[in-house]
């Protein structure tokens, strides 16, 4: 017995792994594009429900498209309404799994296929690192096989306890197996894990259906313990997609538990599915949550005003000194502004880190190496850009009216200079942001690039910008406050753009790219060498740095 719970358990740690490697390996090779279609096919409430319904089928996890909602919802890209539609849309896009693990896992033998199947899978990781494709492709093969290999193992593990008397737990009523589901899925993130263990157990008899549907209700309501981890801390519209998700399923429910009797008798009687009562718990899992879809969606409308007024959006200082001090003390006004321009300089960095794809934490605060900067951040950031870009505008705008009310103060030829050079660094600040934003979508498209020049590229790219951050920082914080410092830093930026010309030239005659990606690399190459020049100029207006070299005379 003891060695059949340690099968089941292997199992069910196999499924997760499975589970998880598939889900990111989906997200990194469709994760954008999803997004976008989620963003351009959410005008209307029913599209909204479509969207989120294909994307979470197609990604195998409601979490995911979850986080992405919040994250575009908390961006304001969509609204509110269109993102509660995606949530609910998610709910039924999820029982796609639960088909697929009843019918493929039950129905069919596939255990000629399994264990080759992550094998294939292995080898196309191993040996195809340098192609983000068919890494990620190997990746969803091999993610598959193992899910399907711990559906095995836990199929195996269980019908050892089948012997066991079902009839003692229904003395407990369904009420326990929801909450079991509930906490099932709390504590593994999972509610496709969840069901599959449901599947399983009432495949082999271990409990009966009205248990195993108890326990996918419960995975439903569990699996909203996700969303709500995602929007703590976040913006209230974070808040409220969570809290609708959160409604959505535990409403839905509470009416499949009130329902479950004659839903039951549908399923296993009407529609004659008792002698296959695993396609049949597939079935009840989709039925009512497309009957929750259908129920709940007119009070969309209703629903958001209400979540609107519940959680109220506060504005929060986006100034960290400018509002502290008054301009009619010109000196701490001055001191106050240079601050406020650094700050607005130090979200300019980390914006740019975002672009290239890498959390500026790992840059800015752990001061990591370049090379293990790379090795942790790979594939593509999934964060709100819009909405760093916007805090940027602003707090630029703030700054150019607070530099504008010092001037009509009387001022000293050197603090009127001091403010001028201010406003100028702002000016520059926003100007290397912009570029940098203009490349992000081409910054992206790298990833999923496979060809290596590109490839090679790219990590160049990344390579430049996170060594300028690093330098940019350590002026900043005074750790390195020689002038020799900022001319190396100049003649840095310059080699590695000649450099790069040079190397896309050359690729571009031996054929090794097309036309098309060189403009687009050629583009990138100058954004990159634009904004490190205007970031230089910033450095110079705000600490006095001089530059010295060909071009120098300003960005």
């Amino acid at each position: 017995m003891i060695s059949r719970a340690i099968t089941a358990f292997a199992g069910l740690g196999l499924f997760l792994f499975g589970m998880t490697l598939l889900e990111l390996a989906l997200k990194d090779a469709a994760g954008r594009g999803f997004k976008e279609i989620i963003k351009k096919s959410t005008n209307t409430v029913p599209k909204a429900i479509f969207s989120g319904a294909f994307a979470t089928a197609i990604l195998q996890s409601s979490s995911v498209v979850s986080l992405i909602v919040l994250s575009l919802v908390g961006a304001g890209i969509i609204a509110l309404k269109s993102g509660i539609g995606v949530v609910f849309g998610a709910n039924i896009g999820t029982t796609a799994t639960a088909w697929i693990v009843a019918y493929v896992g039950f129905e069919m033998d596939i255990e000629p296929f399994v264990l080759p199947a992550v094998g294939i899978g292995g080898l196309m990781v191993a040996f195809f690192r340098d192609s983000p494709g068919l890494k990620a492709a190997g990746k969803i093969v091999m993610g598959f096989g193992l899910l399907f290999l711990g559906l095995g193992y836990m199929k195996n593990g269980m019908s050892g306890f089948s012997r066991m008397d079902i009839g003692a737990y229904s003395n407990h009523g369904v009420l326990v197996f929801v909450l079991v589901g509930i906490a099932v899925t709390a504590l593994i993130q999972s509610s496709s894990a969840t069901t599959a263990i449901a599947l399983t157990a009432l495949g082999t008899r271990l409990i009966d259906f009205n248990m195993a549907a108890a326990m996918v209700i419960g995975a439903n309501v569990g699996t909203t313990v996700t969303a709500i981890l995602g929007a703590l801390g976040g913006t209230p519209d974070k808040k409220r997609v969570a809290a609708a998700h959160f409604l959505f399923n535990v409403i839905t429910g509470i009416i499949a538990l009130i329902l479950l009797r004659y839903i039951t008798t549908l399923l296993l009687t009407g529609l004659d599915l008792e002698r296959d009562e695993v396609i049949g718990l597939a079935a009840f899992h989709t039925l009512f949550n497309v009957m929750g879809v259908v129920i709940l969606s007119p009070f969309i409308p209703s629903l958001t005003r209400q979540l609107s007024v519940r959680f109220k959006r506060k504005e929060r200082s986006i100034t960290h000194f400018i509002d502290k001090v008054t301009t009619e003390v010109p000196e701490a006004a001055i001191i106050a502004l240079k601050n406020e321009v650094l700050h607005l300089f130090k979200m300019a960095m980390q914006f740019s880190l975002l672009v290239i794809n890498v959390r500026p934490s790992d840059v800015l605060k752990h001061r990591m190496s370049t090379d293990q900067v790379l090795m942790r951040n790979h594939g593509i950031l999934n964060v709100p850009y819009e909405n760093v870009y916007r805090e940027m505008k602003r707090l630029e705008a703030r700054i150019i009216t607070f530099a504008t009310s010092i001037t009509v103060e009387e001022l000293a030829t050197t603090e009127a200079k001091e403010v001028d050079n201010a406003l100028r660094a702002t000016r520059k600040i926003a100007e290397g942001a912009k570029t940098m934003k203009d490349i992000r979508q081409d910054m992206d498209d790298f990833v999923v690039d496979d060809a290596p020049f590109v490839i090679q590229a790219y990590r160049h790219f990344r390579e430049r910008m996170i060594r300028l951050v690093k330098n940019m920082a350590r002026l900043i914080d005074g750790e390195d406050g020689q002038a020799a410092t900022i001319e190396r830093i100049f003649l840095d930026i310059e080699r590695d753009n000649d450099s790069a010309i040079y190397s896309l030239a050359k690729a571009l005659k031996q054929g090794e790219i097309d036309d098309t990606s060189a403009a687009t690399l050629i583009n990138v190459n100058h954004s990159l060498y634009r904004t490190s020049r205007l970031f230089l100029e910033v450095v110079r207006l705000l600490l006095g740095y001089k530059i010295v070299g060909r071009s120098s005379g300003g960005a």
